[in-house]
């Protein structure tokens, strides 16, 4: 790790990031020589907003710098002469291995940045996300920038799930995940299902399902005799989100008191996409208990 981390540093330059500056230059334009970076570095503008003297971009391409961390580019093999014969000006184009730290490090870069654009009210999201083991990789990040979080308040426990409501009701189908259940959730698809017709898949943890039977009977199995829903029992703690032909209303519930304090609404393609695969990963891995849970109401 302190190699790697050496070698990232390195890149910093001394004072200057004039290293990862002359590896983009020549990566998107090169090959280059000396005097044409020194024109660009050192008496141009061309977007580059640090300053750099003229030793210290050339000290970029000497050959015997003694080692460490003040190593060329040339000779750490990220760049190479490929003039064609030796009395002609120096060019120097970007090396199979400088291409690649120049790309990998160019990632890094923007995961710094789509990281640091990230607001604050999204972190318990992504430490659900965290806790269960499932990837969300860098444009589904940047989709959710956008999103809108709702919170509960002390005058208004059930604004953030009001809000999911509105939204899915909206919608002609509903996919959704749950590890938690209310009198709420249940009113809520009751009036999805049953009086406005609409279909939904749900995968819920057996004690979801176990909890809907006995505390909710009557209502929970005028929802099941409608045919328009399909269970699936899977432990997907702490997972809780709905996926609609428009979005997702993803809400976080308070681990150890399932209280319901955030909802994430998104319209992003990215995160839809991503919130549909989960879905249809839980689905694949659950059982499905429809019928059975409607028998268990009967009893």
């Amino acid at each position: 790790m302190e190699e790697q981390y050496n070698a990232l540093s390195h890149l910093g330059g001394p004072q200057t990031p004039i290293r990862v500056g002359v590896l983009a230059e020549i990566h998107e334009n090169g090959p280059l020589s000396k005097r044409e970076l020194r024109d660009i570095f050192v008496e141009g503008d061309d977007g580059w907003s640090f300053e750099v003297s003229k030793p210290t971009l050339y000290r970029q391409f000497d050959e015997d710098t003694g080692g460490g961390a003040e190593d060329s580019l040339v000779e750490r093999g990220w760049i190479m002469d490929v003039s064609e014969s030796e009395g002609s000006e120096s060019k120097y184009a970007v090396t199979p291995k400088g291409r690649l730290v120049y790309e990998e490090v160019s990632s890094l870069f923007d995961t710094f940045g789509r990281v640091d654009g990230i607001p604050s009210d999204l972190e318990p999201f992504l430490e659900v996300v965290t806790k269960s083991d499932m990837e969300m990789d860098q444009e589904v990040l940047c989709g959710l920038k956008d999103a809108e979080v709702y919170a509960a308040t002390p005058t208004d426990m059930h604004g953030a799930l009001t809000e999911a409501i509105q939204y899915i009701f909206d919608s002609d189908f509903a996919h959704g995940i749950s590890w938690v259940s209310s009198e709420f959730f249940v009113d809520q698809y009751y009036e999805y299902v049953v009086e406005q017709d609409k279909t939904a898949e749900l995968v819920l943890t057996r004690d979801v399902l176990e909890r809907l039977v006995e505390r909710y009977t009557e209502r929970w199995r005028e929802i099941l005799e409608t045919g328009r829903i399909e269970l699936f029992e899977c432990d997907v703690y702490p997972f809780g989100l709905t996926v609609v032909e428009h979005g997702v209303a993803w809400g976080y519930f308070e681990p150890e008191t399932g209280a319901h304090e955030y909802e994430l609404i998104s319209e992003s393609d990215a995160v839809q996409n991503w919130a549909s695969e989960i879905f249809q990963e839980f689905k694949g891995r659950g059982r499905k208990v429809t019928d059975e849970q409607l028998e268990r109401t009967k009893e």
